[in-house]
């Protein structure tokens, strides 16, 4: 292998063995039974976006997404759902988004 191909090959490996990886949550607000405001929705996903999380789906039949955010943004996330209950009046659930599966852990062939 030439250095001049290695060397994007040793960088890209350097960047994912330093890289923090994201986890999966879950995030649902509850309006007492009211539908919240497209805005609201807006806002919150451009702050979650400024923390560094990504938007991965969006739900239709209840309101809220799924997030990938990294585990030292989970914090100041936290701060700011527990000011949008203080203020907005708004139920926030945040919670992981757990692995499913089919069959479950002790499936045996």
């Amino acid at each position: 292998m030439k250095l001049t191909q290695l060397i994007p090959f040793l960088l890209s490996f350097f960047l994912l063995s330093t890289q923090t990886y994201a986890t999966s949550y879950i995030l649902t607000f509850d309006n007492h039974g009211q539908d919240i405001r497209p805005q609201f929705f807006s806002d919150i996903k451009e702050q979650i976006k400024k923390l560094g999380g990504q938007i991965t789906h969006e739900y239709t039949l209840i309101q809220g997404f799924t997030i990938d955010l990294r585990q030292e943004v989970l914090t100041p996330l936290k701060m700011k759902l527990a000011d949008i209950e203080k203020t907005l009046g708004y139920k926030v659930y945040l919670e992981k988004d757990p692995e499913v599966h089919t069959f479950g852990n002790n499936h045996e062939h």
